[in-house]
This record gives structure tokens, C-alpha cells and sequence, in this order.
């Protein structure tokens, strides 16, 4: 498993603070009613398909930071966050994040497990596959045993590709929805403003005005249960 400071020095080298400014408040999400490709409308489904386990404890589970509804990213796709549980047994130390369709995997790779429990970023590279308007399935698996899945813990959510409406657009100027959260936030944007507050927390963790705004974030998407958690870092993925 890697280090808390190992993780930390990643994540502030990479990108510093990714966020540009809170637009005078803090991020609320406002889900966006729109289509899919098929006609309805995406949902996060962020429970657990296999808590459990044999390398965590009884009724831990990995928790996926993503909206009961609506889960929408932008084109970058600037990464999943999800909450960790603490590995119980020696020489478990690696994760898995998947991305997939009906068709099959899209993008597969595994990281290092953290040390401590709390929220992780995971930032895949560009994947080409992914269409705008279809609902694309996302899960994070802890590798309790790499031949036998059925003890490993696993969650799966869902995200969207999407655009910012036009009068955000235009707000936005050359600014991205990392960086500019409440903005996009309310536009029904969720996955940029959650990781654009999660690396500016990293980079500046005593700032209170930032922790606020993370809380607001977390409690408008029901999951402020979670707000408390400790920041563990960010994982790049290479191409």
C-alpha cells in the first residue's frame, strides 16, 4: 500500500488548486432532466454490488461519491472519487477502476490501496470510446484474492457525457467546470465540480471557506454523511 504522503505530493504536483473560485457561494448540484440516447434518464446507482469480503471488515463497504440521479461529467472526465474502507488483511494492496458498457469493458487498471480509509480520486487517462448522451457504468473493486472475484468488495456507478447548457457556456468563458464548481454545479454538472473541490481541499486543507464548500457539495447529492472522511489523495492512471 502507498503512503498518505505519497498520494498527497501526486496530487498537489499534478495540478495544485484546480479550482478557480466559488462564484461568491458554495456548490450545491441541481440534477439535470435530460434523455439518453435511449430515452431515459441516467441514474448514479452508487451501492455496493459485493460489500464484504475477505480482506475488509464485516459491513465495510466502498462508497462511490456519485448522485442517486443524473450523474454528469463533461468531456474531460476529470475523475471518480470514492470512499475507501480500511484492507483487514497483509499484502492486499491493490484496487481496480473499471469502466464499461453493455459491450464490455472500456478501460481497466489497478492502483495502490492508501494506508488510512477516506475518499480517493481516481483519474483515468482519455478514453476515446465514450459518446456523449450514453449512460456509461463505473466500479471500484478492492483485489481481496486477483483469482477469485467472489471475494472481492466491489461498487459500480454510473456517468454521463454532457455539456454545459449555453448561458453556463458562456459564462464559463475559458474556464472549465473543474474550476469553476458552484457554476456548474447548479447546471446539473456533477463529477468536474466534485473533483475540482476535492484538489482544492488537498491543496490547501486548512482553508475553511474550502471545507464548507465540500460539505455543500457532498450534502446536496445526499451524501454528506461522508463529508467528514479524511482526504486521502488522487491516483493518475498512465495512458
Amino acid at each position: 500500500m502507498f503512503s498518505l504522503g505519497f498520494v498527497l505530493a501526486i496530487a498537489l504536483t499534478a495540478s495544485g488548486s484546480a479550482l478557480a473560485q466559488l462564484d461568491g457561494d458554495y456548490p450545491a448540484f441541481e440534477p439535470r432532466v435530460e434523455p439518453t440516447e435511449d430515452g431515459t434518464r441516467g441514474t448514479g446507482t452508487r451501492g455496493p454490488v459485493r460489500d464484504g469480503g475477505t480482506c475488509i471488515a464485516d459491513g465495510a463497504e466502498i462508497v462511490l461519491l456519485v448522485p442517486s440521479d443524473s450523474p454528469l461529467t463533461t468531456e474531460a472526465l476529470p475523475g471518480f472519487l470514492a470512499v475507501l474502507p480500511l484492507v483487514t488483511e497483509s499484502g492486499v494492496d491493490r484496487g481496480e477502476l473499471r469502466i464499461f458498457d453493455e459491450e464490455g469493458s472500456l478501460y481497466r487498471a489497478t492502483f495502490p490501496l492508501p494506508e488510512t480509509e477516506g475518499a480517493i480520486a481516481l483519474t483515468p487517462p482519455e478514453i476515446p470510446d465514450l459518446e456523449p448522451g450514453t449512460t456509461y457504468d463505473w466500479s471500484v473493486r478492492i483485489l481481496c484474492d486477483e483469482f477469485d472475484n467472489s471475494s472481492n468488495p466491489i461498487s459500480v456507478g454510473q456517468f454521463r457525457i454532457a455539456e454545459p447548457t449555453p448561458d453556463v457556456r458562456d459564462a464559463l468563458g475559458d474556464d472549465t467546470c473543474t474550476e469553476r464548481a458552484a457554476l456548474c454545479a447548479r447546471d446539473g454538472i456533477w463529477y468536474d465540480p466534485l473533483v475540482g473541490v476535492f484538489e482544492a481541499r488537498l491543496a490547501d486543507p486548512d482553508n475553511d471557506d474550502l471545507d464548507a464548500a465540500w460539505k455543500s457539495l457532498l450534502e446536496s447529492a445526499e451524501l454528506g454523511e461522508y463529508a467528514e472522511l479524511p482526504l486521502v489523495g488522487r491516483w493518475t492512471f498512465d495512458e
